[in-house]
């Protein structure tokens, strides 16, 4: 895809000089946006990134009605159009060879590859500096500020900030390294992500819907993004990949068994993600706040793992601002998990249920034939899982 490689605005040697108001580590949607909010209000906003930019993240590339709405309301609505996301229209979910069709309204879908390069592009706009390419490690040298140790492939630096935004995804490590202990779940499953090219007609009937397959072993989503290849994303079992032979193989007895054709699992190139469903004790330490997937992550079949980022990185951001100009940087950490829990918690525990009603095949299909007898108990569960079914504003 042709989102344009986005250049550092500093040097990693430049990082080392002043005291940033926030450092944030990791570039997807939630330190992005949170960068943009906090250089927006006028602090010294330092945003690093092991990759360089743009590149490839796996993720299912929906965003829900929570996501358009956090754009939105960050001044940011009309990025989805200049994209070319496509609108979503309905969410196909096939249990084997049954299948439900639930309109939506209200969703789009983007490329994590555009969407993070175009957020990224606007956190520098807004006054941040951005330095991709490097891997942060936090110094726990004693200092009334943080210190992060910022390696590329020749050389070191260590950056000094007032708070350290962890928004560094799944395999973070900040909060552990700040001794924060995180628990994951005893039977979560793994994400792996590919992405297919244009597809053949037998799949391009999909255009504009999210199709869910639901399976032995975990659900796999796939959907068109805006230049016409698919994007699949999946939570499996890690011991069925393993017994499998790898995702590939996985999936391809999924799709059969759901009858889907034109799409090769077997033949792509498959990415895949630490276990999905895992929190930290606590979404903060001294002086650093967990932001996205480092706070805290489930099953995302409700698609809302982008629009959970986005709501939290409109939320930090003022509570950052106002521990800093009351120099109390203590209250912080308190006063985002109680902001963290208010906008999230009824979301994610949906989510959870969600998850759990999958892992009992008798039961999913029991709703599966449901939906299809009583049509009018579709609006109630896509309320429950979407957010915004189609018809209603």
């Amino acid at each position: 895809m042709g989102a344009p490689v986005i250049e550092s605005t500093i040097r990693l040697d430049q990082a080392r000089d002043p005291l940033w108001d926030a450092l944030v580590v990791g570039a997807g949607p939630a330190g992005a946006l949170a960068s943009r909010e906090l250089a927006r209000s006028g602090l010294r906003v330092l945003l690093v990134d092991r990759a360089h930019f743009p590149r490839e993240k796996v993720c299912g590339a929906c965003l829900g009605p929570a996501a358009v709405d956090a754009l939105c309301g960050a001044g940011l609505g009309a990025l989805l159009d200049e994209l070319g996301a496509p609108t979503l229209g309905a969410i196909s979910l096939r249990f084997g060879e049954r299948r439900v069709r639930l309109p939506l309204r209200g969703g789009r879908v983007l490329s994590r590859r555009a969407l993070d390069a175009a957020l990224v592009r606007e956190a520098i706009a807004a006054g941040a500096e951005f330095l991709g390419g490097v891997r942060a490690e936090l110094d726990r040298s004693a200092d009334e500020n943080r210190t992060v140790a910022l390696h590329d492939r020749e050389s070191v630096a260590c950056a000094r900030a007032r708070f350290v935004i962890a928004a560094d995804g799944l395999s973070s490590d900040l909060l552990r390294s700040a001794g924060v202990p995180e628990r994951a779940a005893r039977s979560s499953r793994i994400g792996v992500g590919a992405i297919a090219p244009p597809a053949e007609p037998a799949v391009q009937g999909v255009v504009r819907t999210v199709t869910m397959v639901v399976d032995r072993a975990g659900y796999i989503g796939f959907t068109p993004l805006e230049d016409g290849s698919l994007d699949l994303a999946a939570a499996l079992d890690p011991e069925a990949v393993r017994a499998a032979g790898g995702p590939g193989a996985l999936v391809a007895r999924a799709f059969d068994r759901a009858r889907i054709r034109g799409v090769s699992p077997e033949a792509l190139e498959w990415r895949g993600t630490p276990v999905l469903t895992r929190r930290p004790r606590r979404p903060y330490a001294e002086r650093i706040l967990a932001i996205g997937d480092a706070a805290g992550y489930v099953e995302p079949f409700t698609g809302e793992g982008i629009g959970w980022a986005l709501v939290g990185a409109r939320s930090v951001a003022p509570i950052v601002v106002r521990a800093l100009e009351r120099g109390d940087p203590e209250s912080a950490g308190p006063a985002w998990m109680r902001a963290r829990r208010r906008a999230l918690f009824s979301r994610q525990l949906t989510c959870r249920a969600v998850a759990l009603l999958l892992r009992h095949r008798r039961l999913a299909r029991a709703v599966a034939v449901l939906l299809e007898r009583a049509p009018w108990f579709t609006e109630p569960v896509v309320r429950l899982g979407y957010g915004r079914p189609e018809g209603t504003r």
